[in-house]
Parts: C-alpha cells; structure tokens; sequence
C-alpha cells in the first residue's frame, strides 16, 4: 500500500486533535480537483486529511478487507449494488443529520437522492452524477473529413469512412464495451423496455435483446480496435489519443482528464456526440451513474468525518471540483460558469432528457457476473448466431430467478 500523503493545514490540526482518514478512486489526471477540495476543507476546518489514492479496483479490494477491522473515516462508492451491499449489512453510519442540517433533501436530482435515502436514514452524500458520450479529437475528425453524426446510419457511414482511411472507428476497454451494449439496448426497445429487463421481468433471451447483442458483436467484429476484451480505461484512453482509433463511448470525466494530462482546450481539441438511437422512433435516453461518499459505523473519527461530509456536498466544494475538471458534480444549482463549454452542452443534454441508470447501477454483482460471462461468449465467437446468444444469455435469466428466490 503507498504511504498515507498529509496534505497542508495539519499542524493546526494537530492541535486541535481532529483528523480523518479517506481513501478513493481518483487517481492520475483524475486527482487535481479532489486534491483541491480536499486541501480547501482543511483551511477552512482545519482538520488534517491523511488522504490515499488507489484505482477504483483497489479501493473496493481493501474496503472490503478493511470494512469490519479498520475501515477508513471516508471514502466513496458507486450508487447501485456497492452501495445497498453496504447499508444491507449494516456496515454504514446514519448521516441523516448531516443531510437536515445541510438541506441535502432539495440539492441533488431525484435519481441520486433516492440511492441515498434507505429507509428514513440518510447514508451517503453525492459527489458527482456522470453520463456517457462518443468522445474524439477534433483533429482526427478533420484529418478524415467526417462530422459527428445524427443518426444511426449516419453513425455507420462515419465508421466505415474512417475505417477506407486506415484506422480503426472505435476503441473500447473491457468494461467500454459493456457501455456500448448499455446504449444498444436502449437504442433498440427504449427506456420501458430497458428498465424492466434490468428489473427482471423479461427474458433476456427477448428478441430485442438479442437484436442489441446481434448488433455490438458486428460493431466489435467490424470496427473496434483489436478484440473487445484488450484494454483497461487506461489503454483504451491511450489508444485514442495516440491516434490509433477514432472514437471512444466513455464517460463525462475523460474531459477533465484531457485538460489536466494534456492541457487540451474542450471544444477545440475534442469533443463528443450522444450515440444516436438505433430505432429513430426512440430518443436519445441518457444512461447515467454516480458516486457517493459515505462513512462507516466502525469509522475512528464519526464527528470529524461527518464535518467532511457536509462540507464534501456543499455548493462550494462541487464548485472547486467542477471548476478544476472533474466533470458534472451532483449539485443541481451550480451555475453553468463552473464548467466549460464541453461540459454545459453535455450537462444541458442530461437534465433535458429521460436518464436510465447504467447496468452496473441495476444488475446485482451475481447477474452483472452471468451478463458478462455471456457477453465475452457473444463477443468472442463471431459464428455464435442468434440461437448461440439466446443459449448463453438463458444464465443472465437463471441468475436472475436465484436472486429472487
């Protein structure tokens, strides 16, 4: 594990005797504006952070390792089955108070407020609420002659004009390519359909379903940098940005990251589109996700955490982190002046459109585990056909029937 870093502030702490301990999942060009909220919470409460970065899959190794001995004071988790594993074995603090005092109720979308409230008991506090979109750089739309598309044919005349020019359309990590079936099935039966598929109450032997699979196999086969189980986040961002590939579906924070790694300008050195609809009849659904702090039972310092946790969901914390590229922060009243142009239009296209939260939200991690097994058997056999996929995603709906037993 790498050392505990200390940031500034921590002599007055000391004196005082206040301090907390927060691990996360923001690492490399992702650190700046949690770094700069962080070191602004000490000045202005002068108590000392003893703050550790990890990768996402670290942090939620040593969590669970940590949870029942010694757990950190603070640290975050994705709404969605991360979260209700938590509050389901009683693992986190009631932090009600922290949400009455601070008038949290009205702060932050519905959606994310209610991944929040267990019950009558508050247990995290937003951070951030993301979305995804195709993202490029502007100079290798321009080397190719192609502008971003506004349908589902113009989508795949884009890929297959930039294929004729000698690199690939698309580059998706192994996880990148579980948003892309995300989007296709909400292209394809729409944002009813989709919910109570992941709700389990229809087959995901459903032709519609396999309609989506059918698809993302021929997108994978067509247009996708190497096969679709290659990369990580971060290869698949390096891959993009070294030109090898032209587009990539991620979400809303690779715009940060551009500008604190690259000092690339929004707009100008990249942009994004939303991936049209494969059904024109159906609009654009946004598929979104979010992450939360929360603080557990065991946690050594409960007064001092919840001081952080209520300055963590203030307007002026998610206005330093919005400002410093951490892409779109829960607080619904933040002025669009936080952000940059990138981010506004991508902002005014979440909370204008009908939202769905992503499959890792829905799926509980023993379906999320039968979904991926059947995608990778989808994927990796191109000879599968249709009558193959309906046979390997009957264990998505086995899953599903274990779970609810």
């Amino acid at each position: 594990m790498a050392p505990f870093r200390i940031f500034r502030g921590r002599k007055a702490a000391e004196d005082r005797g206040e301090e907390i301990t927060l691990l996360h999942g923001w690492t490399g060009a992702e650190l700046p504006p949690i770094n700069r909220m962080i070191k602004n919470f000490e000045r202005k409460y002068g108590i000392s952070v003893r703050s550790e970065e990890l990768s996402w899959e670290s942090l939620r190794v040593e969590i669970s390792a940590r949870i029942d001995r010694d757990p950190p004071d603070v640290f975050p988790r994705e709404i969605g089955p991360e979260l209700s594993e938590l509050v389901e074995g009683g693992k986190l603090s009631d932090i009600s108070d922290v949400w009455r005092e601070n008038k949290f109720y009205d702060a932050f979308p519905d959606w994310v407020v209610e991944k929040c409230i267990v019950g009558k008991a508050a247990v995290a506090v937003p951070i951030k609420v993301y979305t995804f979109a195709v993202w490029y750089l502007v100079k290798t739309f321009k080397r190719y002659g192609v502008e971003p598309p506004e349908s589902w044919d113009e989508f795949l005349d884009v890929c297959q004009r930039i294929k004729k020019r000698g690199i690939f359309p698309i580059v998706a990590s192994s996880w990148g390519n579980s948003l892309w079936l995300n989007h296709l099935l909400l292209g394809v039966g729409g944002p009813n359909f989709y919910q109570e598929l992941m709700e389990g109450k229809l087959s995901w032997t459903d032709s519609r379903v396999l309609d989506a699979y059918e698809l993302l196999s021929d997108l994978t086969a067509e247009f996708f940098l190497s096969h679709p189980f290659t990369y990580d986040f971060g290869a698949e961002w390096g891959k993009m940005n070294s030109g090898s590939a032209a587009m990539m579906l991620q979400g809303d924070w690779v715009n940060g990251m551009w500008q604190n790694q690259y000092g690339f300008t929004p707009g100008l050195d990249y942009d994004f589109f939303l991936l049209p609809s494969v059904n024109p009849a159906m609009r654009i659904t946004m598929v979104v996700g979010g992450n939360v702090w929360v603080t557990p039972k065991l946690a050594s310092h409960p007064k001092s955490a919840k001081k952080f946790m209520a300055y963590a969901g203030s307007v002026e914390a998610h206005e330093i982190m919005a400002r410093s590229g951490m892409g779109i922060l829960a607080r619904k009243e933040l002025p669009e002046a936080a952000y940059d142009d990138v981010l506004v239009r991508l902002r005014r296209e979440l909370f204008s459109r009908r939202t769905a939260f992503g499959v890792s939200v829905f799926l509980p991690p023993e379906v999320m585990s039968a979904e991926e097994r059947a995608r990778r058997e989808i994927l990796l056999n191109p000879r599968i056909g249709r009558e193959g996929m309906r046979e390997a995603l009957k264990e998505v709906d086995m899953s599903f029937e274990r779970y609810f037993k």
